[in-house]
């Protein structure tokens, strides 16, 4: 692993989460997010490329913030028995 390599691990029950920043041969860097599952041993890998990673971080910031926005209210049914909250959907009835 090259110096500028870094990893953040992120352990999550019985998950795990890698975040690697590395370069290619060529120089480019690159973000290499890989979910590992504890019990199957299975991996999944992603990788976003340096002219990516602005726009993926603005869109997982929003995907975090409607996670937090739906986690953060108390449902309240409407007339078809799901919650009023737009952004939940959860059924109530």
């Amino acid at each position: 692993m090259a110096e500028e390599d870094s990893t953040i691990e992120v352990d999550a029950g019985a998950r795990r989460y890698y975040f690697d920043v590395r370069e290619s041969k060529r120089g480019d860097k690159f973000l290499k997010i890989t979910d590992y599952n504890k019990r199957s041993k299975k991996k999944t890998e992603m990788f976003v490329w340096f002219d990516h990673v602005n726009n993926f971080s603005k869109a997982l910031q929003k995907a975090v913030a409607q996670i937090q926005g739906i986690a953060d209210h108390q449902c309240e049914a409407g007339p078809q028995g799901f919650c009023v909250e737009p952004t939940c959907g959860k059924f109530l009835h």
